[in-house]
């Protein structure tokens, strides 16, 4: 077991960076690092002159079950926000651990977190959506591109994409849709607007009033709306699975940076 020269922390021999101070370790003579002697314990500890401020308790980190809060999303009203709530306490939190210079910060202040809820509360959950996520999926990349210590399962990089399609599509879907129907009555002769109420009488002379081009639009019309239906419903499943995979990443930075982390299903 080697000890990191700066602060005096056990290092296990697979780690570049102390966990407890972030200090770089020198990787080629680590295997000669004995255990620092006793004036340079000293030295490295908190409340030696070396130090100007005091060293703070570092919080406790927590493994989350996404799948568990997705389920209760469906049951219990709010619950999604309550998980968010969670998820940027934990990245305050992670962000209070030592990193190394020019590692990104993921902390988030609480009265950006007040504006989310607060747009949510007021109907303007579309923009909340794109506030929320760009934060979740952004500040953690960030961390983890400018960390030096790597990990195996990483956030994606292309979350923020893909809800932006996903919106252009339900959009499409509901503009040529409403296109396709309002072609289909007003030319099949359903919509009597001189006296202000729909009428079906007509409707045996459609072959009459209707040529076979303007019946080809309300077709495309509504197979396209369909396509863009499918689409969004796919976007969205796999949206789900890429937040599961944000949580997947942040389990394991968790169990890197604290090994006396705490894993919970629920809250």
């Amino acid at each position: 077991m080697a000890y990191c020269p700066s602060c005096g922390a056990e290092i296990g021999d697979y780690l570049e960076y102390c966990t407890s101070c972030g200090a770089q370790v020198n990787v080629e003579g680590k295997a000669q690092m004995g255990k620092p002697d006793h004036d340079q314990i000293q030295m490295a500890k908190p409340g030696h002159a070396q130090f100007q401020q005091p060293q703070e308790v570092l919080p406790q980190l927590v493994q989350r079950n996404y799948l568990i809060w997705f389920l209760l999303n469906y049951i219990i009203p709010f619950a999604s926000l309550v998980y968010l709530y969670f998820v940027f306490d934990d990245l305050n939190k992670l962000d209070k651990y030592p990193k190394p210079k020019g590692v990104k910060s993921t902390y988030l202040d609480q009265n950006s977190f007040i504006l989310y809820i607060i747009l949510y509360a007021v109907g303007l959950g579309i923009i909340a959506n794109y506030l929320v996520y760009s934060k979740k999926f952004g500040m953690f990349n960030d961390y983890l591109d400018t960390h030096p210590q790597k990990q195996t399962k990483l956030p994606s990089k292309n979350y923020m994409k893909l809800m932006i399609f996903r919106d252009i599509l339900g959009l499409s879907m509901s503009g040529i849709f409403a296109v396709g129907y309002f072609v289909f009555f007003i030319e099949f002769g359903l919509a009597d607007f001189e006296y202000g109420y729909t009428s079906i009488t007509s409707i045996g002379s459609l072959g009459a009033n209707m040529s076979t081009s303007l019946l080809i639009i309300p077709i495309i019309a509504f197979v396209l709306s369909g396509l863009c239906f499918v689409g969004v419903m796919i976007i969205g499943i796999y949206m789900i699975v890429l937040d599961f995979r944000w949580q997947e990443a942040m389990n394991e930075r968790v169990s890197i940076i604290d090994p006396n982390f705490i894993k919970k299903d629920f809250i």
